[in-house]
């Protein structure tokens, strides 16, 4: 999983494989979506879509910024390589997802919450104690305090608060409005046919996340 995420980009979870296993999972859950509300440094919606078991993945910001900039940039995590769409543009930047086998090997064997808390320990992340509730619906503190960010995280894995401390401000997203066995529409994991694509080292460098 990258996760740079969010400037806040998120990159949440982890990435599918070059030919999707069935016995491959990354997250309890088959299929789910998440619509976050966007404050601090930023203003508008994220909404996350994961299909198979989190081996697909789509995260689309929908983002209003003091300067002016409207970030309306989709990001796509199929099989083994993770796409980055500038909506204003329609650029696509492209990278391999160099820890998709160790997180393979992470999951092995593991559902539930022991893997959800696997994936997380191994993005960086460590237990605070301590719980919150968004719609209802209890989560536990996570915490990495290299990127500055936090997350609350259900049991089943959705993620409904993140927040990230960056040198101009905090970004939080809140989740107001989660459903379970929602993968999305299928449009949203197609790539735009034509658009210009460019391979990329690094997340920094995906198209639409640092203009």
């Amino acid at each position: 999983m990258l996760k740079c995420f969010h400037a806040v980009l998120v990159f949440t979870v982890v990435f599918g494989s070059p030919a999707f296993a069935a016995d491959v999972k990354f997250s309890p859950l088959a299929a789910y979506t998440v619509v976050y509300q966007a404050t601090g440094i930023h203003s508008g919606t994220v909404t996350d879509h994961f299909n198979r078991y989190g081996t697909e993945q789509v995260t689309i910001n929908d983002l209003y910024y003091p300067s002016g900039r409207h970030d309306r940039t989709r990001i796509i995590a199929l099989d083994d390589t993770v796409y980055s769409v500038d909506e204003n543009t329609s650029r696509i930047g492209w990278l391999k997802n160099s820890t998709y086998q160790r997180l393979v090997e992470l999951s092995a064997g593991k559902d539930g919450e022991r893997l959800v808390d696997s994936t997380l320990t191994f993005l960086g992340f460590d237990p605070q104690g301590t719980a919150e509730s968004y719609l209802g619906q209890p989560c536990r503190v996570w915490s990495n305090f290299v990127i500055k960010q936090s997350r609350c995280v259900t049991a089943d894995g959705i993620v409904l608060r993140v927040t990230t401390d960056t040198n101009i401000g905090p970004a939080v997203r809140i989740a107001r409005e989660v459903r379970r066995g929602d993968p999305g529409p299928e449009s949203a994991y197609r790539l735009p046919p034509g658009a210009p694509m460019q391979r990329v080292d690094r997340v920094r460098d995906m198209p639409g996340l640092h203009r």
